[in-house]
């Protein structure tokens, strides 16, 4: 404290003057009194030096860790403002190494810190890159994938789910819940085919409500109808089919109608031989001159098939009756004397014209039956189908290649089966086949029994024809529901009886003269194939259009050119399945998409995920940053899907 301090700051040394510590002294600063010298001394001095340090504490723990604790120095903002605060001071050199140090420190720090920020600009910028590069990569890969997933998709799903439509179609067909659309689909297509003339070979006597009234009973009486019979025999027709049940006689005149019936060889009764049984009338029985008049309901009450032969135990053949039989290859008369079984065919003996016979041997199954127990029997309609033919010389003769199919002039007749057309488990008891109509009563000439009673009707009009007689009033209830009865717009007439005969006369009659008229249907398995092809073609439809409007005028124009297609094939004679191919060509497009696009997800995502893979051999940075994104973008359900393909590939991502 002897020492002459030269102080420069004018503000210190005026704080210092005016406390009283110095004086000014020949120009310099020198300490007043010697008890300040003793008590601010350079202890003092340093002591509250220390504490007027900004970085009193740091520097305190540096100095007391022998200058090693680096952690103790400055750095960033404390170190600017130590070294500030150093300026114009005179320090320790303590202090200045410690400043010193520090700023040495600090600029290392400094450049570490610019050395791992350039580090971190270079991965960010690698980052970067490899991240540009993994959306590139798996942009290409998903595109790449998606045309994988159609190219997979396409052939064998499209097949297969064409398949599972037409599977499921055919469950829906075998349980019936499309017969009824079907028949309807049959029905509207029978309304609109081409109107026939009236066919010239058959005229029908009616029986109204007019000739009940006049007639004043039902059934009429038998010498009434003795007296119609006998009239209509004037007029030469070539057979008489009576569609009137006779079993029991209806006096005055039953006598009468028995020598009638004897006298008149072309005439053909009618009985019931299916359900309640009605006896025909026991002369024509015995004269083998009986058709039954059963007809076949669907099950909407509609006759749309025609059953032409049945088995039934109760038998024609008596002893002391006529009975018709093929021998040598041609028809002839026996009268019967006497028959015996041994159970599985019966023996008649008698005489036939011209020849003798001790037994008789099989005949067709349109013709006879093997025994009088289990008799096969013919409708009236087939009854004078086939008599009419005869006598232009066509029989009929089971066909060599299926004896269940007859060949009879220029129609194959094939019996119905019961899956065949829109039909499900169909009972095809007897001998069965598709009606086709003529038409209705306005394609056949019809006379009424007072017109006939009366000989107003012309000679030429029933002159060698198929005349049959029957009843129509409403009141006797022989109607029958139709293809022509169109509940949709109303109950069309029904059609009598009568006339459902004359129609399967006149297709019969047709078929064999023409070779037209009868229906076919296909085999199940070119159905099954039929509507496989329509299912597929809706699948194909919905997989190569996308917009909904786009879709829904192709499947309509389709559908309808399916449905103009099967009416032109029923116009030529076949019934092919419509619902079943038109609801397959339907529901592909409804369904393909919800099942499409599910599988087409799952497949593009495994294709994706492949080609990622085989991108990550090559580029290992940027194909699993690829991964990692395609992952992360995916839903829970892909992600474990996702884990477990990289698993069975050994793939780890990091």
């Amino acid at each position: 404290m002897d020492e002459e301090v030269t102080i420069d700051d004018i503000r210190e040394k005026n704080e210092l003057i005016l406390s009283g510590l110095i004086i000014r002294y020949q120009g310099k600063n020198q300490v007043k009194n010697k008890i300040y010298q003793a008590i601010f001394n350079l202890d003092w001095v340093a002591k509250n030096l220390e504490n007027l340090r900004p970085y009193f504490q740091n520097f305190k723990n540096w100095v007391a860790s022998n200058q090693q604790d680096n952690t103790q120095l400055l750095r960033g903002m404390k170190l600017k403002e130590a070294v500030a605060w150093s300026e114009n001071k005179k320090l320790s050199n303590i202090d200045y190494r410690f400043i010193a140090t520090s700023q040495q420190l600090d600029k290392q720090e400094i450049e570490i810190s610019l050395n791992a920020e350039k580090i971190e600009l270079e991965k960010a910028h690698f980052t970067l890159a490899a991240a540009k590069e993994a959306n590139r990569i798996l942009n290409q890969a998903r595109k790449a994938a998606k045309l994988n997933a159609v190219l997979h998709f396409g052939k064998p799903c499209i097949v297969g789910f064409a398949i599972g439509i037409t599977s499921f179609i055919l469950l829906l067909r075998f349980i019936g819940l499309l017969q009824g659309m079907e028949w309807n689909m049959f029905d509207s297509f029978l309304q609109q085919r081409p109107q026939a003339g009236i066919d010239s070979r058959i005229v029908v006597i009616t029986i109204d409500e007019p000739d009940l009234q006049k007639i004043g009973q039902y059934p009429i009486p038998d010498n009434i109808l003795v007296k119609a019979l006998n009239k209509l025999k004037t007029y030469q027709p070539k057979l008489i089919g009576l569609d009137l049940y006779r079993d029991l006689p209806v006096e005055p005149g039953y006598q009468e109608l028995v020598e009638l019936f004897k006298a008149t060889p072309n005439l053909i009764g009618v009985d019931k031989v299916v359900g309640t049984k009605v006896a025909p009338p026991r002369v024509l029985a015995q004269l083998s001159q009986v058709g039954f008049s059963d007809q076949v309901l669907d099950g909407d009450g509609k006759v749309r098939r025609a059953l032409l032969t049945v088995r039934s135990s109760q038998t024609l053949v008596q002893p002391d009756t006529l009975y018709e039989t093929r021998k040598g290859g041609r028809l002839a008369t026996l009268r019967v004397r006497q028959f015996a079984t041994d159970g599985k065919r019966s023996h008649y003996v008698g005489r036939v014209s011209r020849l003798e016979a001790s037994g008789v041997q099989d005949c067709d199954c349109l013709t006879t039956a093997r025994s009088p127990k289990n008799q096969l029997r013919q409708s009236l309609g087939l009854q004078l189908a086939l008599q009419y033919l005869k006598t232009v010389g066509i029989t009929p003769h089971p066909h060599p290649e299926n004896r269940h199919h007859i060949q009879l002039g220029r129609a194959l007749i094939t019996p119905l089966q019961p899956f065949d057309g829109g039909y499900v488990r169909a009972d095809t008891g007897g001998y069965q086949i598709l009606l086709s109509y003529h038409g209705t009563e306005q394609n056949f000439q019809s006379f009424s029994i007072t017109d006939l009673l009366q000989e107003r009707i012309p000679k030429e009009k029933i002159q060698n024809r198929v005349v049959l007689i029957g009843a129509t009033a409403e009141s006797i209830n022989d109607l029958f529901q139709t293809p022509y009865n169109n509940r949709l717009f109303g109950s069309s007439k029904q059609m009598a009886g009568v006339f459902v005969h004359a129609n399967i006369t006149s297709q019969i009659l047709t078929a064999a003269l023409q070779g037209r008229g009868m229906l076919q249907t296909w085999s199940e398995i070119w159905e099954i194939l039929w509507i496989l092809l329509w299912s597929g073609i809706g699948t194909l439809i919905a997989w190569r259009l996308k917009s909904p409007r786009q879709l829904m005028f192709v499947v309509t124009s389709t559908g309808l050119g399916l449905i103009v297609f099967s009416y032109l094939a029923f116009l030529q004679g076949w019934w092919i399945p419509i619902i079943p191919p038109l609801l397959g060509l339907i529901l592909a497009p409804i369904i393909l998409p919800m099942f499409a696009t599910k599988q087409l997800e799952k497949i593009q995502l495994q294709q994706t995920l492949k080609l990622l893979l085989a991108v990550a051999k090559e580029q290992p940075a940027a194909g699993k940053i690829a991964i990692e994104y395609f992952k992360q973008a995916e839903g829970k359900e892909n992600q474990h899907l996702i884990d477990k393909i990289l698993q069975q590939n050994n793939y780890e991502l990091f």
